[in-house]
Formats: C-alpha cells, structure tokens, sequence
C-alpha cells in the first residue's frame, strides 16, 4: 500500500491519530491549516457554525501534492457540527482522488463520523471506505479497523 494521510488538527487529537495510522501503515503526513486558527474546542465551534450559516470558507494553508503513485488517501478531521471543517472539504475537493480508496478518520466528543460522510464523499467525488471514528464518548477499534484497512 503506498499511502497519504491529510489531515486537518485544530487541537492536536487529530494529528497524533494521523501519526498513529503514519506508523501502522507508512506514507506522508500532509497537513492542511487554517490561516487563523480556531482557538479552543468552544471557540472553534462557534466560529464553524458561524461560517456554516453565512456560507464562508475560512482561509487555509495546504501544499500542493502529488497522488499518481498514491492507492490509498486518508482523510483525518474533527467533527464540528457533525461534520468535517469547510476548508477541509473544499481542500479535498480540489483534489484528484480518482481510483484511490479514500479512507476517512475522525476525531471527536460524542459525534459519529457516520454523519460526516455524505458530504465528504461529495467533497472527493467518490465513495469512502472504513471509515474511522475517535471519539471521546465512542471509540472505533483501531486494530480491527487497521486490518480491514490493510485488506483493502
């Protein structure tokens, strides 16, 4: 498997899931930023709900790169208002993931990344596979859901 992760980490949770799969199963980690951070997990939700009702897109920093030799994309995000960031989503959208397995992590407090999916599969123009959640009120098993991953 040649692997990427991209991930979005407003508190750092996201990103030590995104080294975690880095370390079981190889590849890149590509960061995606919001060029004004969000602050606090408080601050943070009140600001993605604000730009939700007005539409907006916060202004992020990501690099540009290069998936040709790449069959598995991972997606890693924090849920806010069950669902992913905006910037993340119009980031992954941008992208060509034609032919990849896109497989999508979250990390959060009691939502479920099953809510999260309709719009991040309109993001990447496809369908996701084994979607993972990390939440604080329920936990995916990681070493199952690495081993379907691994099967893939």
């Amino acid at each position: 498997m040649k692997a990427v992760i991209i991930y979005y980490s407003n508190s750092g949770t996201t990103k030590a899931l995104a080294e975690r799969i880095k370390g079981k199963f190889g590849g890149d980690l590509v960061e995606v930023r919001a060029r004004v951070p969000y602050g606090s997990y408080f601050a943070a939700v009140r600001r993605a709900g604000s730009e939700r009702k007005r539409g907006t897109i916060a202004e992020y920093d990501a690099p540009e790169i290069d998936l040709a030799a790449v069959d598995t994309v991972f997606l890693g995000y924090p849920i806010w208002y069950s669902d992913a960031p905006a910037f993340f989503l119009d980031y992954i959208s941008k992208l060509d993931l034609t032919g990849k397995s896109v497989v999508p992590f979250s990390t959060s407090g009691a939502s479920n990344i099953k809510a999260t999916i309709g719009k991040l599969e309109e993001a990447v123009k496809g369908k996701v596979v084994c979607p993972y959640n990390s939440g604080k009120l329920s936990k995916d098993d990681f070493e199952a859901w690495a081993e379907k991953v691994s099967r893939l």
